[in-house]
């Protein structure tokens, strides 16, 4: 049980099984289940037909040089999950890594990753995750 709850506490294994039912009650489980590249894929398909030859290759150079290095293999609840220790997602981590970057830069970078986790989380609102990134001021 520890392995699968990473815990050995019982009141944080109990409220994680708690948690895993109500987002398999709210269907939010199965969008966790999705990998990112699936997304990516979807996006392809549904969302850069719709975009001008300009910003298709702005967005690949964003998924090429940004976002597979990062979430290539992951899957959508990993790339969102809080981890208990550091109260970081791996999502926020990567955007607290990129806070240096020119505001034009993010802006782009994260429209991009919150229209490819859309294929798989339809209501993902990135401002959730991003734009303060910093535990301490959550």
């Amino acid at each position: 049980m520890s392995d699968c709850l990473h815990t050995n506490d019982e009141l944080l294994a109990y409220r994680r099984i708690v948690q895993i039912l109500n987002d398999i009650d709210e269907g939010r489980y199965q969008i966790g289940k999705k990998s990112f590249e699936w997304c990516l894929e979807k996006y392809k398909k549904n969302i850069e037909p719709h975009m001008s030859k300009n910003s298709v290759e702005k967005c690949r150079s964003v998924i090429n040089c940004h976002l597979l290095p990062a979430f290539k293999g992951l899957q959508i609840k990993e790339i969102l999950e809080v981890d208990p220790d550091t109260k970081l997602s791996p999502l926020r981590s990567f955007f607290w890594d990129r806070k240096h970057y020119p505001e034009g830069s993010v802006r782009k970078i994260a429209t991009t990753t919150e229209r490819i986790i859309r294929q798989a989380h339809k209501e993902f609102i990135l401002r959730d995750e991003f734009p303060n990134p910093d535990p301490t001021h959550s």
